[in-house]
């Protein structure tokens, strides 16, 4: 990281090794610091934390001091006192993290620092008891992975607000901030980014309706933000369309550390507003007829699966809905173009051994998602890998083996030659072994699109054409209307 961001001089303590890492070192002599304050020089770079999102190279964001400040204005909705105590989860290398920092200085509220790594989360619930932490901000996946671990008659007393960020939240999460906090504690989901700071928040009570959609909103930009999703082709999207989130505003990063060929992509001037830029997100979004915004992931989390476009977050949002599912992550397995796949496959924790049935939790998911969205492998973990910044590490994921069977059920297997026959086209067409006299070809990932091939291959196979293969379309099903065609046909 020093080295992409080739800093003259750093400053160290004996505990960091150098390695060689910055182009020189030097010390600081406090008599020739300046003695003004980090307000009179608004313009100029105040930290140098390292984009997030990227993952070959380190990339740093300049993060000036006027804007930070702005930044720190707009959480107001927790209107910060000296009596708080604010939870540091974070490494101070995440942006996150500094502006927790930055807030706990100017409001002269007590700042408390968590080793995530050493002491883990399920200690975390006691700590925030321990130091009557009354602000908690943390990733998602963190918070969901504490609180499905709490009895149900906990309550986490201290806390008056829940700051979440990062991640797509669900209405599970919701719940759970219901069930487990007093009744003043509010609730906030919110989106920010490395290079605009905070963008929208959305504040949640435990008089607040229920959520009509199972991924929470993140509410609607705040003053001196404007954001915009706009299609492929950079004309607006209408009304629940999906596309890029722009964000417009004067309180943008000036851009990336000596990365000019990035400014670039990313940055440019606001056609509508004097003085504004507007930053390329690479996230993707939807506006309701409310003017909420929902945050739907990354472009990337949009892939390509048999043909049919898939969210990847609208089937985790659905994982999340069916009992017992504590956590849910879906990735795609590359196939032979980018962002194109054959299967999907769902990581998912559970709340108890028993939960640990992939044909039950097909089962529910077919009620909700079409069918070429549903996964076809699926893989039971203790716990998801997280990043440095709580969030689901969906790389350490990807490096996994893909489950080529399907975990957590017993197989009745086929009981005569026909229904092994029938059995190996579904594991060929569906690459997934072993299969289940009783498995449903469209529970099991198969669409529209498969099941032209299913009747071709049944036909060539056995010599008969099921005209309607999606009623009965079991091994056992199949098998049974190949004999009553043979029968009626000698």
């Amino acid at each position: 990281m020093l080295a992409k961001a080739a800093m003259p001089m750093s400053l160290w303590t004996r505990a960091i090794p150098r390695n060689g890492c910055a182009s020189s070192y030097g010390t600081a002599n406090r008599s020739r610091c300046s003695p003004r304050g980090p307000w009179r020089v608004a313009r100029a770079p105040l930290h140098l934390p390292a984009a997030p999102s990227s993952t070959l190279s380190v990339c740093n964001t300049v993060t000036k001091a006027c804007p930070c400040r702005r930044s720190l204005a707009r959480h107001l909705p927790t209107s910060t006192t000296r009596r708080d105590r604010l939870s540091l989860l974070n490494t101070l290398s995440i942006a996150a993290a500094n502006k927790q920092v930055f807030r706990g200085l100017l409001h002269g509220a007590t700042l408390c620092a968590y080793e995530m790594r050493r002491d883990g989360i399920p200690q975390l619930a006691d700590w925030l008891d321990r130091e009557r932490i009354t602000v908690l901000h943390a990733a998602p996946s963190v918070f969901r992975e504490m609180a499905n671990r709490l009895p149900p008659e906990r309550l986490l007393r201290h806390l008056r607000a829940i700051h979440l960020g990062g991640e797509s939240v669900y209405a599970s999460d919701v719940d759970l901030f219901r069930n487990h906090t007093l009744e003043h504690c509010i609730f906030i989901n919110q989106l920010a980014s490395t290079e605009a700071g905070v963008i929208a928040q959305h504040i949640i009570d435990h008089r607040s309706p229920v959520l009509a959609s199972a991924v929470v909103p993140v509410g609607r930009s705040i003053e001196g933000m404007r954001v915009e999703i706009r299609r492929d082709d950079g004309t607006i999207a209408g009304v629940n369309e999906v596309g890029e989130m722009i964000v417009c505003s004067s309180h943008l990063s000036p851009g990336y550390w000596r990365r000019p060929e990035l400014d670039v992509a990313a940055f440019s001037s606001d056609p509508l507003q004097t003085g504004w830029r507007q930053y390329k997100s690479g996230d993707l979004g939807r506006i309701d007829e409310a003017g909420n915004l929902h945050f739907l992931g990354r472009k990337s989390s949009r892939v390509k699966v048999r043909g049919h476009s898939v969210d990847l977050t609208e089937v985790e949002a659905a994982l999340m809905g069916c009992a017992g599912v504590t956590k849910a992550a879906v990735l795609a397995p590359g196939g032979a173009l980018p962002l194109e796949s054959e299967r999907l496959v769902a990581y998912l924790v559970v709340a108890c051994d028993a939960e640990r049935n992939s044909a039950l939790i097909r089962r529910r998911l077919a009620s909700l998602l079409p069918s070429y969205m549903l996964p076809t492998g699926y893989m039971f973990l203790d716990a998801l890998p997280l990043t440095a910044s709580g969030k689901i590490d969906r790389q350490a994921l990807a490096v996994m083996e893909p489950p080529e069977a399907i975990q957590g059920r017993e197989i009745e297997p086929p009981r005569n030659d026909l229904e092994r026959s029938i059995a190996g086209i579904f594991a060929q067409m569906l690459k997934l072994a072993p299969i289940d006299r009783n498995d449903d070809f469209f529970l099991l990932g198969g669409d529209s699109l498969s099941v032209v091939e299913l009747q071709r291959r049944l036909r060539d196979t056995f010599g008969v054409a099921l005209a309607n293969p999606s009623e009965g379309a079991t091994v056992a099903g199949i098998a049974a209307e190949i004999r009553s065609q043979r029968v009626a046909n000698p």
